[in-house]
């Protein structure tokens, strides 16, 4: 997802959807001590780029609209019945 100025009506933002975010490897997952969490980081790529995401690539060079790889980190938390995202 892709945010920008919208200069026909200022003070609101334009949202595009840029492609699907495709995780290919978890690289390294941190146990934080005395908590019930974990930090997974990971490397993921865009796949499945829509016809805007290849466009803004092509005319603006945009490093979000870049295939990738990329690298990025999430953190989990742990309960009765496994292990979520945290908010």
């Amino acid at each position: 997802m892709a945010e920008m100025f919208n200069p026909a009506h200022p003070g609101r933002v334009l949202r595009e959807w840029l492609g699907e975010m495709q995780v290919k490897e978890v690289t390294g997952i941190s146990v934080m001590q005395r908590t019930s969490f974990a930090k997974a980081q990971y490397t993921w790529e865009y796949g499945n780029m829509t016809p805007f995401g290849k466009w803004r690539r092509e005319i603006y060079g945009n490093p979000q609209c870049d295939p990738g790889p990329h690298e990025s980190s999430a953190v989990f938390q742990l309960f009765d019945d496994g292990w979520r995202i945290a908010r």
